[in-house]
């Protein structure tokens, strides 16, 4: 999850009441299996391959061919994606309308049934629903697709295959 203008502390502030709700109700959510990491960085170092290298080793591969420049790195979170070969891939942006009340039902069972068939992932960094009206008001005078106005996320659905084996069968949230 991407954020920007909190620093460590007000970061942590943010997740703590939902990961603290989640542990206190292990009766209903399966433990989390590593505890969740909350870092910051700026921005500007976000494909910086030296800096990442120096101050997040193991977040990274680096193209080790012959002949790759430094500055080849992949995301450790994005291997599986090396040498797939997409059979499919669609993005929406999904309303803030589908958060209110009566629609929760029908956004969570269509992303359960769609993540049955190929990865669904939710880029929450992506929607500007609930941004400040000034970035709201920038954003459309841009070319950029107006839906993104209203959009709490943006759900990308992909799927391929990497000799012969199926990659992407569950569900992400980003």
């Amino acid at each position: 999850m991407l954020f920007q203008g909190l620093d460590k502390q007000e970061a942590d502030n943010v997740w703590h009441p939902f990961l603290d709700w989640v542990a206190k109700s292990p009766e209903d959510y399966t433990p989390i299996e590593a505890a969740p990491k909350i870092g910051i960085r700026p921005a500007r170092h976000w494909w910086d391959a030296d800096y990442i290298r120096k101050n997040l080793p193991d977040a990274v591969f680096s193209d080790t061919r012959p002949g790759a420049p430094e500055t080849h790195v992949w995301w450790v979170s994005n291997q599986i994606e090396v040498g797939v070969f997409l059979h499919g891939y669609e993005s929406a942006w999904l309303p803030a309308s589908l958060l209110e009340k009566e629609q929760q039902k029908h956004l969570a069972d269509a992303l359960v049934a769609s993540s049955r068939h190929w990865e669904v992932a939710l880029h929450f960094n992506k929607g500007l629903a609930g941004g400040p009206p000034e970035a709201v008001a920038a954003a459309r005078d841009t070319a950029t697709n107006p839906a993104v106005l209203s959009a709490f996320a943006l759900a990308i659905i992909a799927g391929g295959a990497r000799r012969s084996t199926l990659v992407f069968p569950a569900m992400n949230l980003i």
